[in-house]
């Protein structure tokens, strides 16, 4: 996952900008039917606290979470700060709200451990690998973002994906796949996408009002941990791209009422 941009038209897969995975898009694949709010459990995905692929979490679905993530660091924060490219957790509590805490993952510059302490009652989502774009930077419409997510997505090789809950490996990640509705986003000026995933000569990329982005990748949503001391780690790879994500995540849940 690239926590960073890499714009949607570079090969034509590469010009998605890269985040915490890639930022990259691609429509609502995941097509997560909706279902009841559930409480997380094994169903053959080695923890209890991970939330099923079919299930919803929190109201939303796992698509319509990620969008939310993109709207959070990937394309709304200044890269100033930035959770994506924060060494050392320092920044994971900025600009969260709701049920929900986020977690980034990286540009691929080299593995990072990061510490956090979380709130009592969240939620977690966090990309092993993701990516994301926005017309017009991306594509004349959203179909043709979410055509080049898709393509970004397919090069992600599942067999490197792995994902560790308090040393529990988590099973089955090719079926966490999902793709986000078509979103809206502000971004910052500047923020991390316009400076690195802008590949393409275009005023103010991926700064202001969008109507129209999309994205696709590989994401881990978390019901509330116990309060103490948990440790997550992920790892994904885009081989084509020399992409490695590699992050570890030592987490000091509070205790109290969400």
């Amino acid at each position: 996952m690239k926590n960073q941009a890499m714009n949607i038209r570079k090969k034509n897969w590469e010009k998605v900008v890269v985040a915490s995975g890639i930022f990259l898009g691609s429509l609502a694949l995941a097509i997560l039917s909706p279902v009841p709010k559930t409480l997380a459990g094994d169903d053959g995905y080695g923890s209890p606290q991970v939330v099923p692929p079919n299930q919803e979490a929190f109201a939303l679905s796992y698509g319509e979470w990620s969008a939310r993530w993109w709207q959070w660091a990937g394309f709304g924060m200044p890269d100033a700060g930035n959770p994506i490219t924060d060494p050392t957790g320092a920044q994971c509590a900025v600009g969260q709200w709701g049920p929900v805490f986020f977690l980034a993952g990286t540009t691929g510059a080299g593995p990072v451990a990061r510490s956090c302490t979380i709130p009592p009652g969240k939620g977690l989502l966090f990309p092993i690998v993701n990516f994301a774009g926005a017309v017009p930077e991306d594509g004349t419409t959203p179909e043709e973002v979410a055509s080049a997510a898709s393509g970004a997505a397919d090069l992600v090789d599942v067999s490197t994906l792995s994902v560790n809950i308090d040393g529990v490996e988590v099973q089955n990640l090719g079926r966490f796949r999902f793709r986000t509705p078509v979103f809206s986003f502000t971004g910052s000026a500047p923020n991390l996408s316009s400076l690195t995933g802008c590949t393409v000569t275009y005023p103010n990329c991926y700064e202001g009002f969008r109507s129209q982005a999309v994205g696709d990748g590989y994401w881990i949503l978390l019901m509330p941990l116990r309060p103490g001391h948990h440790t997550v780690h992920f790892h994904g790879e885009v081989p084509d791209w020399g992409f490695v994500q590699e992050v570890t995540y030592h987490l000091n849940v509070l205790k109290g009422k969400g």
